[in-house]
């Protein structure tokens, strides 16, 4: 009798804990109004045929298109989600990252997938968020179908670390971005919905415009590392070489390379280089124990070749207008670019709104403990009841 009495009770457990609490927004993922698809694994947008970046083969075209069929009101094709000129890419070379060690990443979701983001981006105040004009283009329509993801780590590990979904309050992108040939000023800020982050934790931008060529580089995102593969869980980092200015020119002879573009590779070989679904995220050197960043993932043709490195934005040349945008926050607190080794716990004053799974899960265990226990305790009484 005792436990027919905690039936009902087990069967609430069993619903609690098979739920999927990786969205604490509750949103409805039966509805996809939104124009991003998915071709081959890898995240795209919908767009006319002639607005992709690259020359799409013949025997591709069907299959793009029925990945654009829930938009009805124009003819699209699925072109990827990247700012590349030619090819789409992904963090090559690389390996993952430790929790924590870059707690300013942001990962860019749509309400209607957020197990892996389309587009990266930084924390650079406690309610902005660092990432690229490409990126940003796609939510300035409808903001209101986005999220901004900080603490995320592993996407596929529900107790790692804690995280927050943030809701994206504006988009600021750089007056002069432009797309058409060569991508140039690709660079956005979104400012989020709340400023509850206690101490947050941001990358530092450069105090004054400088020149980081030459320099040994680390960028960071969740793009996919191997053409025709799903994006990682794990947040991937590569150590990358910034090249001289006139080498940059070199490898992009046809294309505008202006002192606002920033190329990173390795020089010899390749083999290493960030590509799509890490687009909008940071290129970062250290200086003096703390992590500054210097680029923002751009554009690129191909991935990882030893002529062509990744295009970055050059975050120096943006600093008056980031500062603009930002007022009346400024840049660069105390804690700005530091590596850790252990949750900041950063969100303790967030709304419970935009509780993680592990902060769920926390929560539940001390109403648990009792009932779970009364349910122990009746069952030791089942053998009684079957005689």
């Amino acid at each position: 009798m005792h436990f027919f009495v905690f039936l009902p009770f087990l069967a609430s457990l069993v619903l609690v804990l098979l739920a999927d609490h990786r969205d604490p927004q509750h949103i409805n993922h039966e509805i996809d109004d939104s124009e991003f698809c998915t071709y081959d694994g890898r995240i795209g947008h919908c767009e006319a045929i002639l607005d992709c970046k690259r020359e799409i083969p013949k025997k591709e075209l069907f299959q793009r298109r029925h990945a654009c069929s829930h938009v009805a009101y124009r003819e699209t094709i699925c072109c990827e989600m990247t700012g590349s000129i030619d090819y789409p890419g992904r963090i090559v070379g690389g390996d993952d990252t430790a929790p924590w060690e870059y707690p300013w990443m942001a990962a860019l979701l749509t309400k209607s997938s957020n197990k892996r983001p389309f587009c990266g981006g930084s924390l650079i105040s406690p309610v902005h968020v660092l990432t690229a004009a490409h990126c940003a283009k796609h939510i300035l329509p409808d903001p209101t179908s986005f999220r901004v993801r900080i603490g995320e780590h592993n996407f596929d590990s529900e107790l790692e670390t804690d995280y927050r979904n943030f809701r994206v309050q504006n988009v600021s992108i750089h007056p002069n971005y432009t797309s058409s040939y060569t991508i140039k000023d690709d660079l956005a800020i979104l400012e989020l919905n709340a400023s509850c982050m206690d101490k947050p934790r941001t990358v530092c931008l450069p105090e004054v415009p400088n020149d980081f060529r030459n320099h040994e580089a680390v960028v960071i995102g969740w793009g996919v590392t191997e053409a025709g593969k799903n994006q990682p869980p794990i947040l991937q980092e590569v150590t990358v070489e910034v090249y001289p200015q006139v080498k940059c020119e070199e490898a992009y002879e046809n294309f505008k390379i202006t002192d606002s573009h920033l190329c990173a590779g390795i020089q010899e070989n390749g083999g290493k280089d960030s590509c799509q679904g890490d687009s909008g995220g940071p290129l970062h050197v250290k200086l003096k124990g703390r992590w500054v960043q210097v680029g923002i993932v751009s554009f690129g043709i191909g991935c990882a070749e030893a002529l062509h490195p990744g295009v970055y934005t050059n975050v120096s040349s943006y600093l008056s207008w980031i500062a603009d945008v930002l007022d009346p926050y400024t840049l660069n607190d105390e804690l700005c670019g530091e590596s850790l080794e252990q949750d900041p716990k950063m969100f303790e004053d967030c709304p419970n709104g935009a509780v993680s799974s592990r902060s769920l899960i926390q929560a539940l265990l001390p109403s648990l403990t009792i009932p779970i226990l009364l349910f122990s305790i009746s069952s030791s009484f089942l053998p009684s009841l079957a005689t």
